[in-house]
This record gives structure tokens, C-alpha cells and sequence, in this order.
């Protein structure tokens, strides 16, 4: 993946991951803003309210995976999916159904109890009570075309109908019900609840903040990845030159000239130091398409410099090419490059000494 990609992917998730802390912070303003009452005091109480106590359910539910007692239960059904795509094939869970049943049971902290309708999706710290294979009665998950389901299993969560629980929501009709939200139920209180929601806000802020510095900082850096080739002066380390259409005359077997598109570019070289020069030309890592790269030396009255030793053995191979020059003196040169017009519009170009069993010669 290109660095700018990169940069940009980690950008984007931070937001992703800053709207989630936004979510949690108005779930901490929630908990603050609710009064919290006794629940024998719920008969005058209106709109948004919380208590704490003990469950009371004189028929509680019964979870259908583990049998346990219960006011709420969460079952997830996931499959584990074969799918092929081209010669590729891929194998990983999917959730294929999430169902919740909740009931209808009191809290009680000693002052009178209060109903609590828990029928609706809820907030809720939830215990997981099974995690396995799908239970008989279960009907197993359908199969889509295309894949090719190879296990399935189930995980069930339940809030006790032993527990103590806060619960937080709107009063209506003298029962404490969702109101506008979802229901929260915790079995870990209201200040521990609150504490924890404080600490997840920080996190996920700070996680938030670290991603884009990171993001930022590689989409403008760009580590790894060669820079565009600017002035080119003795060794260079691989740099980007981009290329422009361009035509050039190709012999014909009958001795006549074809005018042939081609990708193109000449750039200024300034040797300071004298000696052999090796020149290379590739195609950029992740580029697509068959480059054949060509590089000509030549100096500032346009005579050749350079000796083209590219052996091409495979299709590989033909992305890449190296040259050698002459014993270059002090001063300007030219490097032409040119490629297949079909090729990436990009490529990278390098130079460096020659080795010394080159530069001996």
C-alpha cells in the first residue's frame, strides 16, 4: 500500500475511533445528567432518572443455551465461511444472526421496588454464560452462494436475575423503561460505570490523536517510499521521475522509420567528481505493466557516455535496467530515459559508482 494510502487509511480510522469516544463521552454525560433516586421514590419520578439494586423477578427468563435464570439475554450465531474469489480463497467468521429478549423485573434497594421494562435492546454489562456449538433446537445458519460454510457456533450473554444492577433510563407510567436511548444496565454500579466510561473516553481520544499525528506524519513523509528525483548531482539514491508521452522513429525491416509512442524524459546530471558511474532505471514496487526501461548518457555535445549492459532473461527483468558509463571528467551531463509507452508513467531512477572491477576497466 502506497505511504499516502497508508496515511490516509489511519486518518480516516481515527475519526472512526473519535466518533466512538464522542459516543462514550454522551454516555458519561448521560450517567452525570440522570438523577439517581431510591426506588421506592420512583411513583413521583418523571423523564430521566436512574436507581441501583437488587433484581427481583418472580418468573425470570431462562437463557436458552445454558438454562440460566435471567431478565436479558444476547445470542450470536457466527459461521465460519469459505469463500473463493478467483484463485484466491479467503476463511473467516461472519455474524449470521444477533437476537436479544429482555423481560420485564424490579430493582429494590430496600425502599420499594420499581419495575424495570428491559423488552428493548439494551446497554448492558453482560455475562457470557456459553460459547460453542449451536445447541439442539438451533436451526443452523443458511449459506449463501458463493461460500462454503465449514463450523458455526453460538455465544450466549445474560444480565442475572440474582444480579445488582444500575439501571438508567425514562420514567414513564410509573415503570423506568428506554426512553430515548438505550436502557443501561450495569452490574458494576453507578460510579465504577462512570469511572470506566471516564477512562474509555481518555483512551480512545488519545488513540484517536496518536492515529492522525501517525497518519499525518507518514502521508507527508512518506517513509520507504523514493522521493521525485530533483537535482541531480554525482550519486543519487532512487528517486521518482515521471515521464511524458512522447514518439520516437523505430527502424522497419524494410529500412523505412515508424513513428512508435513511448514514455519519456531527460534530466540534467552534474558530475563533480570524476570516475565510472552506474545508472539504473526500474519500475516503482507495487507499479503494474511491463516498463522496459532504456537510459542513455551522453554529454554536452550530445556524444554517448554510457554502455548499456541489460541482459533481459525474463518478463521481470524487463522493468529493470542498468548502465555503465565512461570515465566521466567534471561537469553536465544528460540522462535520457524512455519506456514502454504502456508501461507506469512513473518510474525510479538511481546512481551510484561503478564497482571497482567496472571502474578499473
Amino acid at each position: 500500500m502506497p505511504m499516502l494510502t497508508l496515511g490516509i487509511a489511519l486518518v480516516g480510522f481515527a475519526v472512526l475511533v473519535l466518533i466512538a469516544a464522542l459516543v462514550v463521552r454522551h454516555k458519561g454525560q448521560k450517567i452525570l445528567s440522570a438523577p439517581v433516586r431510591k426506588t421506592g421514590e420512583a411513583a413521583g419520578a418523571q423523564g430521566p432518572v436512574s436507581f441501583e439494586g437488587a433484581v427481583r423477578a418472580n418468573d425470570p427468563l431462562r437463557a436458552p443455551c445454558s438454562g440460566q435464570p435471567c431478565v436479558y439475554y444476547e445470542v450470536q450465531v457466527e459461521k465460519k465461511v469459505k469463500t473463493k474469489h478467483g484463485a484466491n480463497t479467503q476463511v473467516a467468521w461472519k455474524t449470521a444472526s444477533k437476537q436479544h429478549v429482555g423481560s420485564t423485573f424490579w430493582l429494590d434497594d430496600g425502599s420499594g421496588p420499581v419495575a424495570v421494562v428491559a423488552q428493548e435492546a439494551a446497554d448492558a454489562d453482560l455475562t457470557k454464560t456459553y460459547s460453542g456449538a449451536l445447541p439442539a433446537g438451533f436451526q443452523p445458519p443458511k449459506q449463501m452462494p458463493n461460500e462454503e460454510i465449514v463450523d458455526t457456533r453460538i455465544t450466549e450473554k445474560i444480565v442475572p436475575a440474582d444480579a445488582r444492577l444500575f439501571a438508567l433510563g425514562a420514567m414513564a407510567n410509573g415503570q423506568l423503561a428506554a426512553g430515548k436511548g438505550k436502557l443501561i444496565l450495569s452490574t458494576r454500579g453507578r460510579e465504577a460505570l462512570l469511572g470506566s466510561t471516564r477512562k474509555l473516553f481518555v483512551g480512545l481520544t488519545a488513540f484517536a490523536t496518536t492515529l492522525v499525528a501517525a497518519g499525518a506524519l507518514i502521508a507527508i513523509v512518506k517513509p520507504g517510499e523514493a522521493r521525485p528525483c530533483g537535482t541531480l548531482k554525482d550519486g543519487q539514491r532512487l528517486c521518482v521521475v515521471k515521464t511524458e508521452m512522447s514518439t520516437t522513429d523505430e527502424m522497419q525491416a524494410d529500412g523505412s522509420t515508424k513513428k512508435v509512442p513511448i514514455r519519456h524524459q531527460v534530466m540534467k546530471w552534474e558530475v563533480t567528481k570524476e570516475g565510472k558511474w552506474q545508472v539504473e532505471a526500474k519500475r516503482q514496487p507495487r507499479a503494474k505493466g511491463r516498463l522496459a526501461p532504456s537510459i542513455a548518457v551522453t554529454d554536452k555535445w550530445g556524444l554517448p557516455m554510457a554502455v548499456d549492459l541489460k541482459i533481459m532473461i525474463s518478463d521481470e527483468a524487463a522493468s529493470d535496467n542498468k548502465v555503465k558509463t565512461k570515465n566521466l571528467e567534471p561537469g553536465t551531463y544528460e540522462i535520457d530515459l524512455w519506456s514502454n509507452a504502456n508501461g507506469p508513467d512513473e518510474m525510479l531512477l538511481g546512481i551510484e559508482p561503478a564497482p571497482q572491477t567496472e571502474a578499473s576497466k
